[in-house]
């Protein structure tokens, strides 16, 4: 038990050097990715975009996780309404609006 706790808490004894430049490159990859994703997005404002930006940094697995379904929620939006992910009155309100327009 004690060499998997020593490998799930990163104990300095299990990592060497090579080991560590290499998880500090995958962070700073997933880091950039993340920052360039929220700064190419066009219809957002400067404060959310630095929350965003700032929970990348901060919580890089967590902010990129929110930051996910934030955009889910945002930019396919139309789409999830199309899937049925809303309630059952608005469902019927939106077919009556599709009838009426053909």
């Amino acid at each position: 038990m004690t060499a998997a706790n020593n490998f799930i808490f990163l104990k300095p004894i299990t990592i060497n050097s090579t080991i560590l430049w290499l998880m500090v490159v995958v962070w700073g990859g997933i880091v950039i990715t993340g920052l360039w994703s929220v700064f190419s997005r066009a219809p957002m404002a400067t404060l959310p975009r630095l929350f965003w930006a700032f929970a990348m940094v901060a919580l890089p697995i967590g902010g990129m996780f929110a930051y996910c379904f934030y955009c889910l929620l945002t930019s396919d939006w139309e789409i999830i309404k199309r899937i049925g992910f809303f309630s059952p009155a608005q469902k019927r309100t939106a077919q009556a609006l599709q009838r009426e327009s053909h």
